[in-house]
């Protein structure tokens, strides 16, 4: 049987949008989009090469086309999805932390200053900003057993092994370790372990319309963040009072701050 009239590389794959929203529609569905994130990937994002063989940027941009109505985390990604569809909000980040055990401070006895990174898989390139300076930092032995740099969210697979190597500069560090990975119902507690969280994102079209989500969890668990110089990071982070803020080209100003 051919499918490819389902398939979003071809024409008719575009077309099974409208096609779907008129069906919901006839039985008074109301259609509400929530996008976190910009349609448009970079060639360094692990899924770009996926999204280019599939017409994938085509698809959901159609799909923000025919929504009733779309919800986004920033006012920056809210004007990119009014340029498609005039019916879109802004909801900002709001952790419920009433409903969450993981927002729980709790006091960890760790002796040492603790510095964390949280994300996912899909950050190589965003990492890889932080090479040089995780280099300077194992190498400079005078701060050797008075931190500990800490990947949260390890996992024993391709990515999460690449970050380590960054991370531990290549097992060099002796004071890198690990926070390994959790459901979405408890990896906030990671923070805990921590005193600095770092959020390293490379300035491309797509991380400009992500929102503030790390910083905000940082926020909420009492921690201070060292974060890439992006419009949503800087809306919130003052840098030297309530943070650091970092240029994309000063890669050792990292190890500065730290």
């Amino acid at each position: 049987m051919n499918r490819s009239w389902c398939s979003p590389s071809s024409d008719k794959g575009l077309d099974i949008v409208h096609k779907t929203a008129d069906l919901l529609r006839t039985y008074g569905t109301k259609i509400i989009l929530d996008m976190d994130d910009h349609w448009e990937l970079g060639t360094g994002h692990s899924f770009y090469k996926y999204y280019q063989e599939n017409r994938m940027t085509d698809f959901v941009r159609e799909h923000v086309k025919v929504a009733d109505g779309v919800i986004t985390s920033t006012k920056y990604l809210e004007a990119e999805c009014r340029n498609l569809n005039p019916k879109t909000i802004t909801l900002p980040n709001v952790p419920n932390v009433s409903l969450y055990e993981q927002y729980s401070l709790k006091s960890v006895p760790k002796g040492k200053f603790g510095i964390g990174y949280f994300g996912g898989a899909q950050h190589e390139e965003d990492v890889e900003l932080l090479r040089i300076s995780m280099g300077k930092l194992s190498c400079d032995s005078s701060l050797d057993g008075r931190y500990l740099l800490a990947l949260a969210g390890y996992n024993d697979n391709p990515v999460y092994n690449a970050y380590e190597k960054i991370f531990s500069n290549d097992a060099h560090n002796i004071n890198y370790t690990r926070i390994l990975a959790a459901d979405i119902y408890s990896y906030v507690g990671g923070y805990n372990y921590v005193d600095v969280a770092l959020a390293p994102l490379r300035r491309t079209k797509f991380n400009m319309f992500k929102s503030e989500l790390k910083i905000t969890e940082a926020a909420f668990m009492g921690k201070t963040v060292i974060c890439s110089d992006l419009p949503m990071y800087a809306d919130v982070v003052k840098d030297g009072y309530n943070g650091f803020i970092i240029p994309d080209n000063k890669k050792s100003l990292w190890y500065k701050r730290i």
